[in-house]
């Protein structure tokens, strides 16, 4: 069964009807956009991610197996620098800003290109993002990239007191980088 909005014309599977996204972010939180916003949207197509600030990600491919239905050929990952090309060759109609890091200077830069070039662009609602959960949560964010979350999630975690009430213990989510030659394309659970 072909999910919503396919259609077959000379051998190729063609969207119509829906929004062609490009995202563009650092490697993570990108996916994660994706992930809960977009990955079942019927409305939208996620045509491409851009990285820049992780190395060697370009010309790598979202995995099939996290993109889901919509995605049986995974989503591209295109260098930065590419952008106004990307952006006429696939006829983008929204560019949605996913990065966590960076200045007011570089975010309207950013705009200034992709609105030269004839898309939308947009920041994301992060309440959009949140995973639910019935349990309380802890959270460890930073600033910016390279600041240390793994490795302290790692000591929380290991630090974790039994909750003796319910006679249950924490769990850390991890997501394996999908961009990893080797890393298995899973959410993680310790």
């Amino acid at each position: 069964m072909r999910p919503p909005g396919f259609e077959q014309r000379r051998g190729r599977r063609v969207i119509d009807s829906r929004k062609r996204i490009l995202i563009m972010g650092a490697g993570e939180r990108d996916f994660h956009l994706f992930n809960t916003c977009y990955r079942d949207d019927e409305q939208s197509h996620v045509i491409a991610f851009t990285a820049a600030q992780i190395p060697h990600i370009e010309r790598r491919t979202y995995p099939p197996e996290l993109a889901g239905a919509f995605y049986p050929d995974g989503i591209p990952i295109h260098s930065e620098t590419d952008l106004e090309r990307i952006l006429r060759r696939d006829a983008i109609d929204e560019v949605v800003f996913a990065y966590s890091d960076v200045s007011y200077e570089f975010l309207d830069s950013l705009s200034a290109r992709v609105q030269a070039s004839g898309a939308q662009f947009s920041t994301f609602d992060p309440r959009r993002t949140l995973l639910p959960s019935s349990k309380p949560c802890v959270a460890v964010c930073a600033v910016r990239t390279g600041c240390g979350k793994s490795p302290f999630s790692r000591r929380v975690t290991a630090r974790r007191p039994t909750d003796d009430r319910r006679g249950a213990e924490g769990q850390r989510a991890s997501r394996r980088r999908p961009y990893w030659p080797k890393s298995p394309a899973i959410i993680h659970w310790s």
